[in-house]
């Protein structure tokens, strides 16, 4: 039986949370819903264990910008390191790719 068909019975019968998951017998759990239903009791009781795969971040990132005129001021210099730091804060893009490439 797959997850979203013990989802839907388990909602039937008005289990909404982990806790009441867990609050389940097990074996009854099991012979009911079959064994995809005991490994997601076991996960809600904390007593599944999966193994990470560690990745290694890069160690740096590189970006680069000409300006068109020569830099009298500190100014334009802080708006394109705002710019950049703006950037590189939000972009989930750069970190799912990155995330992406170490898994295959």
């Amino acid at each position: 039986m797959e997850v979203q068909e013990i989802f839907a019975i388990l909602h039937k019968w008005g289990i909404h949370t982990l806790g009441q998951l867990a609050a389940l017998d097990k074996e009854q759990l099991g012979a009911r819903l079959g064994p995809e239903a005991i490994r997601m009791w076991e996960r809600a009781n904390g007593r599944s264990s999966r193994l990470l795969k560690l990745v290694q971040p890069p160690e740096s990132f590189a970006e680069s910008f000409e300006f068109e005129r020569e830099i009298e001021t500190a100014e334009p210099v802080l708006f394109m390191l705002r710019r950049f730091a703006v950037f590189w804060s939000s972009s989930r893009c750069v970190w799912q790719q990155f995330i992406s490439s170490q898994r295959n």
